[in-house]
């Protein structure tokens, strides 16, 4: 890492402790009061924590000009985002932890302050992130197996109520949104993980509208395995429309399994989300659908 890339990362830093402060002690006393009051996802203390953080993460974003963000098909996702009427789902592949942070800032603003989005415990109890990722309504799950079967059956069924509650957002109109390959892509930003087939059974139970938005570049800001990030990095995000129904697009017409076979449905769908965002990342990266040819 060069002095360039040390003195921008030393900069963000301290612009994210200016800009973010205010959202984080908001999402602190947030939690606090919901040892009171059940923090809901759409309340009015959720649309305040929301707000709060979507207003902080694109002023510093603004002002770090050394970190250029260009999105296509924000102004698609914006209009017609939820006009069939159905829930909402965003797909997105994982390269570092500044998705999420991209996602919140610059999501469309009816989408961002109604989701609920799927992650990892681990990344819930990463200081200033985890506040910020509880207030927003996160469901965690744990997909760490372990090696004593009565904890690994309490982690079981911590993550069945963490799915149950986020079916529940979905069926009450919420915005769903999760990151499939389950754990950051560390080793080849560009070439997405296997997309795990399990968030999908919730599009098969119940009918959704499904997006896609594709990361490029994130990697370069804010290496997976770097502590702190800010450096110099060009990010390329891409919105586009998988479906106006999941029902739809598992059924028998479309040549899909059928809804009837939640696991071969369940695995048809995670990989036709799979090839949809990683044609977008070959998009972003090589200017062609094939990654290969964009190499050569």
């Amino acid at each position: 890492m060069g002095c360039c890339s040390g003195l921008a990362i030393i900069v963000f830093q301290i612009l994210a402790c200016i800009t973010m402060a205010p959202p984080w002690a908001l999402s602190h006393l947030v939690l606090i009061l919901s040892a009171c009051k059940q923090l809901r996802t759409g309340s009015c203390r959720h649309r305040m924590v929301s707000r709060s953080m979507r207003l902080g993460l694109r002023m510093l974003l603004c002002m770090s000009r050394w970190i250029r963000v260009e999105i296509t098909g924000l102004d698609d996702a914006s209009e017609q985002m939820g006009q069939s009427g159905r829930a909402v789902g965003i797909i997105a592949n994982s390269t570092s932890l500044m998705d999420t942070l991209l996602m919140m800032a610059y999501g469309p603003a009816a989408q961002v302050h109604t989701a609920k989005m799927l992650t990892g415990t681990k990344y819930g109890r990463i200081p200033f992130f985890g506040t910020l990722l509880r207030a927003w309504g996160a469901a965690f799950i744990n997909t760490k197996k372990k090696k004593v079967a009565e904890i690994d059956k309490i982690r079981m069924d911590m993550n069945a109520r963490s799915l149950q509650a986020f079916e529940e957002h979905v069926l009450a109109g919420g915005t769903a949104v999760w990151f499939p390959e389950g754990q950051m892509n560390r080793y080849s930003p560009l070439e997405l993980g296997c997309f795990r087939p399990g968030p999908f059974c919730l599009p098969l139970r119940v009918d959704m509208e499904l997006w896609c938005a594709a990361f490029v570049g994130v990697s370069d800001c804010w290496p997976s395995s770097a502590l702190l990030g800010g450096r110099p990095a060009r990010i390329k995000i891409a919105l586009f429309k998988l479906c106006d129904s999941s029902h739809a697009l598992v059924s028998e017409a479309l040549g899909s399994p059928g809804a009837e076979d939640m696991r071969a449905a369940t695995a048809w769908l995670a990989n036709t989300a799979h090839d949809a965002v990683q044609v977008s990342v070959n998009v972003l990266a090589f200017g062609t659908e094939s990654a290969r040819r964009g190499k050569e």
